[in-house]
C-alpha cells in the first residue's frame, strides 16, 4: 500500500508543478531570410534601391500579410514591402499625395488589423507632423493623412508606434529634444487627433527618442542614445489625456547602455533590444521592467558599419510558424529571428519525474494484476 501511494503522489506532484512550469524563449536564425542566414546584408539588399543606408531608419512586421515595411528614403521616398520570409522586395506602397517634413517619411509601424501607418520628421513645435494610413500594401491603394498638424513639441517623428485596431488604435510619436511623447486617438479608425501637448514629468528632454514602444494601450517604454531607459504610463480619462509621468526603469536594468532600440511583446512580456554599435540583439523576460532577465542573445551578421545617429528599428510579430523579430540597425541591414520557446531546466526535469511516476505506477498494477491472478 505504501509504494501504491508513493508512486501516486509522484506523479501528481509532477503533474502539480510541471502545470505551473514557464518556458524560456530564444532567438534563432529565420531560416530562408537573406537568402539563408537570417541577415539580408546591405550588398543584398540592393535590389531594394540602393542599399541600406542611413536613410532606412524605419520597420514594421505585418503578421496579416507576412511583410515585412522598410521605410526607405534612397534616392525618394519608399515604403518598401518585403516577403517575411525570404526579405524579397515584393513591391512598393504607393506614396502618392505624400509631402512635407523635416524628413518625409522616417518611421512605419502596423496595427492589430493590418493597417500600415507611417511618420514623417517634424523638426520644430510649429511644424506640421504627418500621419500616412494605408489599408493594404497593393501598389494602387493610395494612403489617407491620419493625421497632420503641429505637434506643440520640439520634433516629432525620430519614434512611433502603433496599438489596437479600428477605433481603437492608438499611435505615440517622440522624438529629440521633445520634453513629451504626442499621443494621437481616434473615433472611427481613419482621422485621428493629437492629445494637447504636455511635458512628460520624471525623464529628460529627448528621454524617449529611441525604442518608443507599447507595453499597453496606456503604457509605453522608451530611451535615448547611451543612457537608461523609461516607462511612462499616459493619463487617460477616456476624453482628454493628462499630463504623462515617465519612471527610470534604471541604468543596470540592460545589460549595455547602447541598447538603444526597444520592442516589446505584450503576451508574453519579452523585451527586444538592440546594441547599435555592435549589432547584437538581445531578449528579456521583461515580466519586471525593474529586474529584467537576460533569456537569449545573437548576432546575425558578420561586420558592422557605423551608426552614428543609433537609430533604426524593432519589431514583433506571429508569422507562419510562430514569433518573429525583425531587427534593423541603421547601416547594417535586417536581421530576421523566430522567437521560439523551450521548457525550462525545472520543467525538463519534472516531465522526466513524470514519466517516471507513470511507469513506476504502471509496473506496480501490472504487479498486482499478476499476484491477483
Amino acid at each position: 500500500m505504501l509504494r501504491k501511494l508513493s508512486a501516486i503522489l509522484l506523479v501528481s506532484l509532477a503533474i502539480s508543478v510541471a502545470g505551473t512550469a514557464d518556458a524560456a524563449f530564444v532567438l534563432n536564425a529565420l531560416s530562408g531570410f537573406g537568402g539563408s542566414d537570417g541577415w539580408l546584408s546591405p550588398a543584398e539588399s540592393s535590389s531594394l534601391g540602393g542599399g541600406t543606408s542611413s536613410f532606412q531608419r524605419g520597420i514594421a512586421y505585418n503578421g496579416v500579410t507576412n511583410q515585412v515595411i522598410l521605410a526607405d528614403r534612397n534616392g525618394g521616398t519608399f515604403l518598401r514591402v518585403l516577403d517575411g520570409n525570404t526579405g524579397a522586395l515584393v513591391n512598393n506602397l504607393n506614396t502618392t499625395g505624400i509631402a512635407g517634413g523635416t524628413l518625409i517619411i522616417n518611421m512605419v509601424d502596423v496595427g492589430d488589423d493590418g493597417f500600415i501607418y507611417a511618420g514623417n520628421l517634424s523638426g520644430s513645435a510649429a511644424a506640421d507632423f504627418s500621419i500616412y494610413r494605408w489599408a493594404d500594401s497593393s501598389p494602387a491603394t493610395e494612403p489617407t493623412i491620419a493625421f497632420r498638424g503641429p505637434t506643440g513639441y520640439a520634433r516629432t517623428g525620430d519614434s512611433f508606434a502603433v496599438t489596437g485596431a479600428g477605433a481603437d488604435t492608438r499611435i505615440i510619436a517622440s522624438g529629440s529634444g521633445s520634453s513629451g511623447i504626442a499621443v494621437y486617438d481616434t473615433f472611427d479608425g481613419e482621422s485621428f487627433t493629437q492629445a494637447p501637448a504636455s511635458p512628460t514629468t520624471g525623464s529628460p528632454a529627448g528621454g524617449f527618442r529611441l525604442g518608443l514602444d507599447f507595453i499597453d494601450g496606456d503604457t509605453t517604454i522608451g530611451k535615448q542614445t547611451g543612457a537608461t531607459f523609461y516607462s511612462a504610463v499616459i493619463d487617460f480619462d477616456g476624453t482628454t489625456i493628462g499630463s504623462t509621468v515617465a519612471t527610470e526603469i534604471g541604468p543596470t536594468a540592460l545589460q549595455n547602455p547602447n541598447e538603444n532600440l526597444l520592442a516589446f511583446y505584450g503576451p508574453n512580456s519579452l523585451l527586444a533590444t538592440l546594441e547599435t554599435n555592435s549589432n547584437l540583439v538581445r531578449l528579456y523576460d521583461a515580466s519586471k521592467l525593474s529586474s529584467l532577465t537576460l533569456l537569449s542573445s545573437l548576432n546575425l551578421t558578420s561586420a558592422f558599419l557605423t551608426n552614428g545617429n543609433a537609430v533604426g528599428d524593432l519589431a514583433f510579430g506571429v508569422g507562419p510558424g510562430g514569433l518573429r523579430l525583425y531587427a534593423l540597425n541603421t547601416n547594417n541591414g535586417i536581421q530576421a529571428f523566430s522567437v521560439t520557446a523551450v521548457p525550462e531546466p525545472g520543467s525538463i526535469l519534472l516531465a522526466t519525474l513524470f514519466g517516471v511516476g507513470v511507469v513506476a505506477r504502471r509496473r506496480f498494477v501490472a504487479k498486482r494484476k499478476t499476484v491477483a491472478e
